[in-house]
């Protein structure tokens, strides 16, 4: 079996494990629901048939509208599509095996005396998608049979919204897809993974507590029946010209492909919509998983938890993964007699110059990248 199926059932297989609240239901009106899976996955062992580890998975296809975020203390997930919430998973995991690693020891993080920090072990990460990421890389496939959506409905300036004029490729695009939700500047998924080929996986609250080196995708995995090698070179090359800066490089990754006919994703839009007599919708629940830890995620919280509320928040939220880094750094700069890094979420954003202006610069090579709302606090 070829790697990128081992992979697909391997994150097929961990879904289905799931709570049965964290899937896609049948609503009150009998309409069926669907979403989209995504996991990040790490091999390690032998190259030919290597171990496969599905440190987070996530499902989801909701963004929260931009103006949430100004008072949101860092508690609510604004992007939850399912590739943006598997990543912030895969930071959630590899921050338990940084604070196992300060004290028992971990199984895929070493602490770095002469870095100061930890490091990710040498393996290959991999991002599992059932859907082609929203944005450039989609517009082919989504622009079939589809009608654009008129001018009427664009903003003047800044980014392209959703599908707003498929005639318009290599450019950002926000999310949401649909022209009548309230407008958010979040990125597509392919402009966010574009941007991590240069920055990698993690997090503002790792990057000061982890060495980068290891820590970019080595490969996207998606369906057969979706890839157009046309535009995904074009999608995820677009900022190939953007400048390194200290550790901070460009590292394409790869596009292996799965067998989705054999190994389908059950609450694929299709699939529900080829077993449901009305045409499916949405489901509003987001699924996270991190490790062994599961959660059911519902307009950025935790399901039935309180909005605004460090009890409601959930394990991935910008709150928690910055709380206990602070508490990690903490740990290392008693140990190695350096000052703590800042305790405000923007001012550790800013701590690390080498990382801003690797991000500056892909920006710049991408054009049209409106900043979001400032969601900031302290711990």
């Amino acid at each position: 079996m070829a790697l990128a199926d081992r992979i697909a059932r391997a994150a097929l297989a961990e879904f289905d494990r799931c709570p049965k609240k964290t899937k896609p239901g049948i609503r009150s009106d009998g309409v069926a629901e669907w979403t989209n899976l995504a996991a990040v996955v790490v091999l390690d062992g032998d190259d030919a048939a290597p171990r496969i580890t599905c440190a987070a998975l996530a499902t989801g296809l909701k963004v929260l509208p931009d103006a949430q975020l100004p008072d949101a203390a860092g508690l609510l997930l604004h992007d939850c599509h399912a590739e943006i919430l598997a990543i912030r998973g895969f930071n959630r995991f590899l921050l338990d095996e940084c604070a196992a690693a300060a004290a028992a020891g971990s199984a895929f993080v070493d602490l770095d005396p002469a870095a100061g920090r930890f490091r990710l072990r040498p393996c290959r990460l991999v991002l599992f998608q059932t859907e082609i990421a929203c944005g450039d890389a989609s517009m082919a496939r989504l622009s079939d049979g589809q009608q654009p959506w008129d001018e009427a409905n664009m903003a003047a300036d800044g980014p392209l919204q959703g599908r707003g004029y498929f005639s318009q490729v290599g450019v950002v695009r926000t999310k949401p897809g649909r022209p009548d939700a309230p407008r958010t500047l979040s990125k597509s998924c392919t402009d966010k993974l574009t941007v991590r080929q240069h920055v990698s996986l993690l997090l503002t609250p790792l990057a000061g507590l982890v060495v980068p080196d290891n820590v970019y995708l080595a490969a996207v995995v998606v369906p057969r029946s979706q890839y157009d090698p046309e535009s995904f070179g074009r999608a995820f090359g677009r900022a190939a010209a953007a400048a390194a800066a200290g550790p901070y490089r460009r590292r394409p990754f790869a596009f292996w492909t799965y067998d989705d006919a054999a190994a389908p994703f059950p609450y694929a839009r299709a699939a529900v919509a080829a077993r449901s007599a009305a045409a499916p919708k949405t489901s509003n629940v987001s699924l996270v998983r991190a490790g062994a830890a599961t959660e059911a995620v519902i307009k950025g919280v935790k399901m039935g938890a309180r909005p605004r509320h460090p009890k409601g928040a959930s394990a991935v939220s910008r709150h928690w993964l910055f709380v206990d880094a602070v508490r990690l750094d903490r740990l290392l700069a008693a140990r190695f007699g350096r000052p703590p890094a800042p305790t405000r979420y923007y001012a550790a954003k800013a701590a690390d110059a080498d990382r801003v202006a690797a991000k500056a610069a892909v920006h710049a090579a991408l054009g049209s990248w409106t900043r979001t709302a400032v969601d900031d606090f302290a711990v």
